[in-house]
């Protein structure tokens, strides 16, 4: 059985169910692969995997799935995260009232950059992105750090020791 799945899914949510699905399969022989959306909806049709675990963000398109079965498995807000202390914490901000924050974010293109950007536009403004990182620990590095602020799923922060920053959902 092979599986792909996208990095913070591979870190969080399968080790477990593929310990608990070999133990209870031990003649099933299993493999995982890291896929990172849009990839992997291919290999799925060619039949190179046999599942797909991918991910969504707000604000981004879907790829086409033509002849494949979707199953959401969960939803997975994405918080916004600010270093301990911040001016704005606890305060529920939009994202218009940190317009002038520097944002740590993925790449243009990337999907929490869409996701962001889109976000953004919607409260009709422009975000600056200063530090681009897919890696959602250098994301809160930098956070505890104190140089800038960011959007992160939910299930990152549950697994991430929580010092040096705080989160909550975005105000709006």
């Amino acid at each position: 059985l092979s599986l792909g799945a996208f990095a913070s899914a591979g870190k969080l949510l399968v080790p477990g169910a593929l310990a608990a699905f070999g133990q209870a399969h031990p003649q099933v022989r299993l493999s995982l692969s890291d896929v990172e959306p849009p990839d992997g909806y291919g290999q799925v049709t060619s039949g190179e995997l046999d599942l797909l675990i991918t991910h969504r963000y707000p604000g981004v398109q879907v790829p086409a799935a033509t002849g494949l079965h979707r199953e959401r498995i969960l939803v997975d807000p994405l918080l916004l995260v600010l270093p301990r202390g911040h001016p704005a914490a606890g305060t529920a901000p939009r994202l218009a009232e940190l317009a002038d924050q520097e944002w740590i974010c993925g790449a243009p293109g990337i999907s929490n950059r869409i996701a962001l950007e889109s976000a953004a536009a919607a409260e009709g403004v422009r975000l600056q992105v200063a530090y681009e990182t897919r890696d959602y620990e250098v994301m809160l590095a930098l956070i505890r750090a104190g140089v800038g602020i960011g959007l992160v799923p939910q299930m990152i922060l549950d697994a991430a020791p929580p010092e040096g920053w705080v989160a909550e959902p975005p105000g709006g």
